[in-house]
């Protein structure tokens, strides 16, 4: 099908097939895997890039070892046409027969005890003569790695597993570098996770509080109170009123508001996240 534009001529050219000689050629390639295990108290997500290079002959799918309770979710990639996933094994066919290079991502999901000795699942490609790659894995919520049981794998820098990892701090990462061997050498890892109680924290705190007061002969007061608030999750700052007072005006940060009132008469003011501010109020009072 062929589509053209009016009163503009339309030109075809062919020649005949040639085959690639490519294809009669053994299959050889290498592959790199690159991923990072986020390790969960219920669930471990898992995400990783694989990159295909093909050195001889022409690759239309490719055979990917997945561990024991890692379960494939996604796979995506410019040249992935479907995949066929099952327990421990995982195939992608390509659109086209892959000559030079390629690359995927795979996504799933992991079932690891939250905390001891951990099996981190690691994504292989036993087909490839050399493998190459690394692996970052983190913990989840309060807890740290302890400590770790590296075969066939070496320690190294998060930022040097690529662009993956470009912008991910946590404290609790560790990366490690395959070393390079063929697919189906021996490799495994396994981490000691410790986990932690979380405990209740100040959310909000008044550090300070100053009172400045005018007294009249008519005998009304003009008060101005200012607070320094340490918050953390806090929204607003409830202060409640001498009876028969008066809201004046009020600032946040050096920024005037009107602060809310509740059928109590107490006044909320929206507070800001962090160091103590200052919060003058100034009232009326008889």
């Amino acid at each position: 099908m062929a589509f053209a534009r009016a009163g503009q001529p339309m030109i075809l050219t062919w020649k005949q097939r040639a085959e690639d000689a490519r294809a009669s050629q053994p299959l050889k390639w290498r592959g790199s895997v690159t991923q990072i295990v986020g390790l969960g108290e219920e669930a471990s997500p898992v995400t990783a890039t694989v990159r295909v290079d093909v050195t001889e002959g022409l690759a239309s799918t490719v055979d990917v070892a997945i561990a024991d309770g890692l379960v494939v979710n996604q796979v995506s990639g410019p040249l992935v046409a479907d995949w066929d996933f099952r327990p421990g094994t995982l195939r992608v066919n390509f659109l086209e027969p892959v000559g030079v290079q390629t690359s995927f991502s795979i996504s799933g999901e992991a079932r690891v005890p939250r905390d001891g000795s951990v099996s981190v699942p690691l994504i292989r490609l036993p087909a490839a003569e050399r493998e190459t790659g690394g692996v970052a894995v983190e913990v989840l919520g309060a807890g740290e790695i302890s400590g770790r049981e590296p075969r066939g794998l070496d320690a190294a820098d998060p930022s040097d597993l690529g662009e993956m990892l470009t912008g991910r701090e946590s404290p609790s990462m560790m990366a490690f570098r395959f070393r390079p061997q063929e697919g189906r050498a021996a490799r495994s890892l396994a981490v000691m996770v410790a986990r932690y109680t979380p405990q209740a924290v100040l959310i909000a705190n008044v550090e300070e509080a100053r009172y400045d007061a005018l007294m009249t002969e008519e005998g009304k007061a003009l008060v101005r109170a200012r607070y320094a608030v340490r918050n953390n999750q806090r929204a607003f700052l409830a202060v409640t009123l001498p009876a028969g007072a008066t809201l004046w005006s009020a600032s946040v940060a050096g920024r005037p508001l009107r602060p809310g009132v509740s059928t109590s008469g107490r006044c909320s003011s929206v507070l800001k996240k962090g160091a103590p501010e200052k919060k003058p109020l100034r009232s009326q009072s008889k």
